[in-house]
């Protein structure tokens, strides 16, 4: 009798313990259905359709989306007129698929420099006619993803910010084909700014003049500029740091209770005059050792408006790998602010010193002297805009797709790896 009681026990137990189990596996499969129509899974219950509407075949734990695209853009990739039409003689579309307008993006001929066109839009309703979709980090909600997908077509993760700013989760896995920023890993590289980029601006604007634009600043006779509205704790103990050591910096931005723009706003006319008047610009990131985070304060208020950049936040190899070699002063080069600000008045006292930092600009009539290691990442990188370099892709896909030829197809099993891995965590603020 005793056996049989504590034989009921034993199997109550067990009985206990699988409907605990069992429970248990409900919430966490419900848990599960629920992420995937967030952000978190990203619809995974998306569907594929191939070009005449039926259904491609899907397995839960194979490559879930049919997707092709070429490993990496030739180095002499070149397209005929008839390239820029896709099969139906229409033109190729890019959807930029967020909650708010960015702003306009252009891909043709006069912004290429190439015989690459796509019409970029935000209108969701092009979905299935269109050949690229581009979410931007941030600004998509995963309660608003596309429901089906053309076998052909590319979706792409794009970002402006570090990944202390834009996280990649483990949910973002098995969805997207490519990866659009400005780290030089990217599939689609779209850096702020490059040295070609900028001498091509010069030459447009007829600013190759090199005397001219050091007589302007010593008539002007004003060191530093800086503007800033992101008033980062670390840069702002650095900057006033040197303006205690005796630098003069003219401040613009709310950080100093300034709004006033400079000139007639970012990227105006006016905004370079202005800057050009200074011999340096402060290009302080808000992050520090982020891989290839150099934005537009060091490409456009730095080397396109004539001022020195004083960088700090990325590193300088970073730098080195982009920009001329002589073109910028890193902080990193100098123990303390008060040895930076004693070479930085010396280079405003002796404009033979401080002309070298321009020299660079004269490339613009002299492109044979353009130093090697730039020569070959234009040629590596095609030196197109990041939207043409994106349509160029498309182009190539496309026109292997009309021969019937297959391209190699890839999709990003974990976008977190392939996005905050390269870090090697020394990325921080």
């Amino acid at each position: 009798m005793m056996v049989l009681r504590k034989g009921i026990r034993c199997i109550k137990k067990l009985l206990y313990c699988l409907l605990c189990f069992l429970v248990l596996h409900t919430f966490l499969w419900l848990m599960s259905e629920h992420s995937s129509r967030t952000l978190g899974g990203l619809r995974s219950n998306i569907q594929v359709v191939d070009e005449d509407n039926s259904l491609v075949p899907q397995t839960r734990f194979a490559n879930k989306f049919k997707a092709y695209r070429l490993k990496e853009l030739p180095n002499d990739v070149t397209f005929d007129k008839e390239d820029m039409l896709d099969a139906n003689g229409k033109p190729y579309k890019i959807i930029l698929w967020t909650n708010r307008n960015l702003g306009e993006y252009t891909a043709n001929p006069e912004v290429c420099f190439a015989n690459v066109s796509c019409v970029i839009t935000y209108d969701k309703e092009l979905l299935n006619t269109s050949h690229a979709i581009v979410f931007r980090a941030g600004k998509f909600s995963g309660r608003h993803m596309p429901l089906e997908r053309k076998s052909y077509q590319l979706f792409v993760w794009w970002t402006v910010e570090t990944p202390l700013h834009t996280p990649a989760t483990n949910g973002m896995n098995n969805f997207f084909n490519l990866t659009f920023h400005y780290r030089t890993d990217a599939d689609v590289y779209a850096p702020y700014g490059s040295t070609q980029l900028i001498l091509r601006e010069l030459e447009a604007r007829g600013e190759t003049d090199l005397e001219e634009l050091l007589a302007r600043k010593w008539r002007a006779n004003k060191t530093v500029i800086w503007a800033v509205s992101n008033c980062y704790e670390k840069r702002m103990i650095y900057a006033k740091s040197l303006m205690a050591a005796g630098l003069e910096v003219d401040v613009y931005g709310s950080c100093f209770g300034r709004r006033k723009e400079l000139g007639e706003g970012r990227y105006s006319p006016q905004m370079y005059e202005t800057i050009s008047q200074y011999k340096f610009y402060f290009s302080f990131e808000n992050s520090i050792n982020c891989k290839d985070y150099i934005t537009e304060k060091f490409w456009f208020n730095g080397l396109r408006s004539g001022a020195v950049p004083v960088v700090w936040g990325p590193r300088k190899l970073d730098v080195l790998k982009v920009a001329p070699t002589k073109s910028f002063i890193h902080t990193d080069d100098f123990s303390s602010p008060v040895e930076l600000v004693r070479y930085l008045q010396y280079l405003a006292n002796n404009q033979t010193a401080y002309a070298e930092y321009l020299q660079w600009r004269t490339w613009v009539k002299h492109p044979e002297n353009i130093e090697k290691h730039l020569q070959e990442l234009a040629t590596e990188r095609n030196d197109l805009r990041s939207f043409c370099h994106l349509c160029s892709i498309i182009q190539a896909n496309e026109r292997r797709r009309k021969y019937n030829l297959k391209s190699p197809h890839k999709i990003i099993k974990s976008l977190k790896e392939a996005w905050n891995g390269p870090e090697n965590g020394e990325c921080h603020q």
